[in-house]
């Protein structure tokens, strides 16, 4: 949006990135240190707000995400009086339609710690100002591994506390990280409640850098169980309960197994939940019997899930987000922000043509044609929302890529 990232940051100095101008003026994280525009929360809140709508557009998130204990119920026989016994008409195991498509892998998110990385500001242009933090740290990990590498904030292990480095590689055993001296600024210092004295912008040339983050290894835990299959405690006649044979089942509590996830179809989510226990000795989930002779009747399931650019999947990027779905989540969130961003000329004037409503028709004021199609937008009417629903429209008639791990 051509915002200056340190001016963004709160920050600003006398000599680089000094304030002056018609686009100098500091963004402040919280609403209540300058009621008068836009606070960073507030647009983070908008931008969660423009992901999670495209990613129900697509069905699918236009990056990488876990999602947890994500529960369905499981699939009848078309005759109600019928019970399944697990499988399809193909005799295939049955399966599940998740509710995001691009499915990555089964398991669930988990960090390991590698340890701190102490940052050492440094100046390669030579202009006499430490624009480049680096920071090392051993680790058993190898380069083939370094998109597992998540950098956060000391004592965070969360995605709004990631730190995504410029630059991350792997050598002999030591990982190398580099950072733009904007995104080390110390969170603590952003958040200062206003006072009597003003609030003002931070100092880029002062100690408002944190001096080390935390290195972590982040992926998809593939030892942990990914589903969780349920039936109704339920009594067959003299069988008694096929479970404990009639010895002292629990009336009211659901049977339950544990299992592993693997994927039908990649590009809607499909896949099947097998109930199986897993091999620490083999590193390998063994099928086991369902302790019901029956379909479940419920479901719950791990897995990780989204779309990766081109350049993440050929390991020339460190972002898993794809710039046109960047653009188009930009735009929606502006589109949606009614307060002023900055006094800048150049953003303002692009946030104002991003919210014209294109159905309504002021007196005096410009007048629009909005076709039938648009005018069905799940998004909007506003000019920034017509422009991402066509993007998308766009997006969303191609083959899909797809990404299996």
């Amino acid at each position: 949006m051509g915002i200056s990232p340190v001016h963004f940051c709160g920050a600003a100095g006398s000599v680089f990135f000094p304030l002056g101008g018609a686009c100098s003026d500091v963004w402040w994280q919280q609403a209540y240190q300058g009621s008068d525009k836009v606070s960073r929360e507030d647009l983070a809140r908008a931008i969660a707000e423009a992901e999670r709508e495209i990613a129900d557009f697509l069905g699918y998130w236009p990056a990488p995400m876990w999602f947890e204990r994500e529960m369905h119920k499981a699939d009848r026989h078309h005759r109600r009086e019928w019970f399944g016994v697990g499988v399809n008409t193909r005799y295939d195991p049955k399966s599940v339609k998740l509710d995001w498509g691009k499915f990555i892998a089964q398991g669930r998110r988990n960090v390991t710690l590698i340890g701190a990385m102490a940052l050492t500001a440094s100046d390669p242009d030579g202009d006499g100002f430490n624009e480049l933090y680096t920071g090392t740290r051993a680790t058993t990990l190898t380069q083939a591994d370094i998109q597992e590498v998540a950098v956060y904030f000391t004592g965070k292990n969360t995605e709004e506390w990631e730190v995504r480095p410029k630059t991350a590689a792997i050598v002999a055993g030591t990982l190398t990280c580099t950072f733009d001296f904007w995104q080390v600024i110390d969170p603590v210092k952003q958040d200062v409640f206003p006072s009597t004295a003003g609030q003002t912008a931070l100092d880029i040339t002062g100690t408002i850098y944190v001096a080390s983050l935390d290195v972590y290894r982040r992926f998809t835990d593939y030892s942990l169980h990914s589903s969780e299959l349920y039936w109704e405690p339920r009594e067959y006649g003299s069988l008694g309960c096929p479970v404990c044979g009639g010895s002292g089942c629990q009336s009211c509590s659901t049977v339950y197994q544990c299992g592993c996830l693997h994927v039908r179809d990649v590009s809607l989510g499909i896949a099947v939940p097998v109930a199986a226990d897993w091999n620490p000795t083999t590193s390998a989930w063994v099928p086991t019997a369902d302790p019901m002779p029956i379909d479940p009747d419920m479901v719950k399931v791990w897995y990780q899930a989204g779309d990766m650019s081109q350049a993440y999947l050929a390991g020339t990027s460190l972002d898993p987000l794809d710039q046109r779905y960047a653009e188009c989540i930009a735009y929606l969130a502006v589109s949606r922000l009614e307060r002023p961003f900055c006094a800048c000329g150049n953003l303002a004037s692009l946030a104002k043509d991003l919210r014209q409503d294109y159905s309504r028709t002021d007196s005096g004021g410009p007048s629009f044609y909005l076709p039938d199609k648009d005018a069905s937008n799940p998004f909007g009417t506003r000019k920034g929302e017509l422009v991402v629903w066509r993007r998308l429209t766009g997006l969303a008639k191609r083959a899909p890529r797809m990404a299996l791990v």
